[in-house]
């Protein structure tokens, strides 16, 4: 499995992701550089914020509320509502890159991310529907005592419709001009290799901290997941970006991660058996998948 090499030593020598964390801030601090320091900075953020019981019980019940609310407002539609906890590896990976490409830190907001997926069909985009809800989403929490974080622009546009014949794209934002400057518009502009959503980023005042909320709908989901622009894709892609190496998941030995090696046995048509080795994985902890802490299908 491919790592940031500074991260590598300290997974295959810690009994769990907090003590990685521990351990890979002391050496980050060691280090004394201003890139480290910042480095270790975002890294105990991260470890505040997957630690704070408190702060996830309360996005639950948010989220719960949020959920009533778009049943009551769209009765005849399919939604499903799913939250997670980024993976230390995607993090510290995500960390890295920033700080290659000189993007601030402070612009990662996105340690729990919800994502609201509108269940529709390739007959019906349901586009407006998606903007209908991102307004929703901004009054609720709004009215709620959070603030909405300023979007900016969409980054990694650059998209070519030719190329996918299947995104349906808007001729422009269907958001009303209030509520723009809240919303990464991907929708309207999707990235260069199809992925659309609309992402806006809320700020709990009481905290000081983050959360990311994404709307899509089921077919642009499906195509982010498994499509041209699949995130497996792009971590793949920001691997190769910056300096990475190899680790033997059975080397690691943390309470919830599990890595076996199985034999399998296949045979082609001409009867020639090929005898491989897999590696079969359960990560509970978030090292490297991420921690489901919120579902609901409706």
């Amino acid at each position: 499995m491919l790592v940031n090499s500074s991260i590598a030593p300290y997974i295959v020598r810690s009994r769990s992701v907090l003590d990685c964390i521990e351990k890979y801030i002391y050496s980050l601090r060691h280090d004394g550089s201003a890139t480290a320091t910042e480095h270790a900075d975002k890294l105990k953020e991260y470890r505040q914020v997957i630690t704070d019981s408190e702060f996830q019980r309360m996005l639950e019940d948010q989220f719960n509320d949020y959920l009533a609310l778009i049943l009551r407002r769209l009765p005849t539609k399919r939604v499903i509502l799913e939250g997670r906890q980024k993976s230390l590896v995607s993090f510290d990976n995500k960390i890295v890159k920033c700080q290659k490409d000189g993007v601030p830190l402070a612009d990662i907001k996105d340690i729990m991310a919800f994502r609201a997926i509108l269940l529709n069909s390739r007959e019906n985009p349901m586009v407006e529907e998606l903007y209908w809800l991102a307004e929703l989403t901004i009054e609720f929490f709004l009215l709620k005592g959070f603030e909405i974080v300023p979007a900016g622009k969409p980054k990694g546009t650059g998209f070519e419709a030719q190329a996918h014949p299947d995104v349906y794209v808007p001729e422009k934002s269907l958001l009303g001009k209030k509520y723009q400057k809240f919303v990464k518009d991907y929708v309207a502009n999707p990235k260069t290799k199809g992925y659309q959503s609309l992402h806006i980023v809320v700020l709990d005042p009481v905290t000081n901290r983050h959360f990311e909320i994404q709307l899509r709908t089921l077919y642009m989901h499906a195509f982010a997941e498994t499509g041209d622009a699949s995130h497996f894709g792009y971590e793949i892609a920001r691997m190769k970006s910056i300096e990475s190496v190899e680790i033997d998941p059975t080397l690691i030995n943390m309470d919830g991660f599990i890595a076996l090696k199985r034999k399998v046995i296949t045979s082609d048509d001409s009867g020639v058996t090929e005898i491989s080795e897999k590696v079969e994985i359960t990560d509970k902890i978030g090292l490297f998948n991420s921690v489901n802490i919120l579902l609901h299908n409706k």
